[in-house]
């Protein structure tokens, strides 16, 4: 796999609109999943958190968190300065089981009260999110460890793929969409990754293997 052009073919996808599903690489075997990763701006700069880049040919998926700036180019255009890109490691998946319980802020400003951890069989941790902002209701929770094995999850359900997020669990009762999208619905599969210790990512499934949408959590 030659992930230094699939990050070069990135840079560039970035200032188009890009389509709802994974897409192939032309000239590759690889596949980017843009719309599974998470994308936050900040100043000028583009971070993307956990990209799935799939080698059709032979399954294996890496995952990335990546770094666009921009700034004047020579012929006074604005475009990207800087890019940087590194492959998320094993140990960096397994430590973002360590979620941090607290009140955290959407970007709308709707507060929600994470809890946790609560000791589960075979050495999982199980967690909660609620709603606390007046008149709203919004509630899931998740557990550690693989999807597979989760039993919150059916068996004639579709489980979320490995990988794609750090914990997976179900979406409860909920009054409003945390996102811009519609596909959270009650019982359907969301996964959850702490990128960092204010920083929280819920994703839901919507009866699919990878998210279809997700929303970023700030702690207060």
């Amino acid at each position: 796999m030659n992930f230094k052009n699939a990050f070069s073919i990135l840079s560039a996808a970035l200032v188009f609109t890009a389509p709802v599903h994974a897409e192939l690489i032309p000239g590759t075997t690889l596949s980017l999943d843009m719309q599974s990763a998470q994308i936050q701006a900040n100043g000028r700069n583009v971070n993307v958190y956990r990209l799935p880049v799939t080698d059709t040919a032979t399954g294996a998926v890496t995952f990335f968190d990546a770094v666009f700036q921009f700034g004047v180019l020579s012929d006074g255009s604005v475009g990207f300065t800087r890019t940087s890109s590194a492959a998320v490691s094993a140990a960096q998946l397994r430590a973002a089981d360590n979620f941090v319980a607290g009140t955290y802020r959407d970007a709308a400003g709707n507060l929600y009260e994470v809890t946790g951890p609560a000791a589960m069989p075979g050495g999982r941790l199980s967690y909660a999110i609620a709603a606390s902002t007046a008149g709203k209701t919004f509630s899931a929770s998740w557990i550690t460890g693989t999807a597979s094995a989760n039993p919150q999850f059916g068996s004639s359900s579709t489980k979320p793929a490995e990988g794609s997020a750090a914990a997976f669990g179900v979406l409860g009762d909920k009054t409003f969409n945390p996102s811009s999208s519609t596909a959270w619905g009650t019982g359907y599969a969301i996964g959850a990754t702490q990128l960092s210790s204010t920083n929280l990512v819920i994703y839901s499934y919507f009866g699919n293997a990878q998210p279809v949408t997700s929303f970023s959590l700030t702690k207060n």
